[in-house]
């Protein structure tokens, strides 16, 4: 993938990862083997829709030259609203607005799974305190 592809991505993020509607974009990709099943699972294992088009978005950045071509190929059949974001001019003065959304994507993605690893270990501490003699 070209680097503007990359950017593009990248600027666009949280809206992205708010409104992809991941499962008809994964198969078109699939079917056009940008995506390998294997990797359709593994974006289908993450546990939250935010978390799974973080998760595809990651990879398709991975995925070849033909992928973001595909990729918006599959945008205008399904949600062609996205597909203009990707394709308008970006705004100079909105660079570090969208650097910042692009950062509270990923500081929520982090927060989350921390809160959820907290949870899990002072359920564990107050199942042995609950067990203790």
């Amino acid at each position: 993938m070209e680097q503007i592809h990359e950017k593009t991505l990248d600027a666009n993020l949280p809206k992205l990862c708010k409104e992809l509607q991941l499962k008809p974009i994964l198969m078109g990709l699939q079917s056009c083997d940008i995506v390998s099943q294997y990797q359709a699972n593994e974006i289908k294992s993450e546990k939250t829709p935010l978390d799974r088009n973080y998760a595809f978005i990651t990879l398709l950045k991975t995925c070849g030259p033909k992928a973001f071509e595909e990729f918006l190929n599959q945008l205008y059949e399904w949600q062609p609203h996205l597909a203009d974001c990707l394709t308008k001019e970006p705004k100079k003065s909105n660079q570090h607005s969208s650097e910042n959304s692009c950062l509270l994507v990923i500081f929520r993605v982090g927060w989350r799974l921390i809160k959820q690893r907290a949870t899990r270990v002072l359920r564990t501490r107050a199942a042995k305190d609950h067990h203790a003699p």
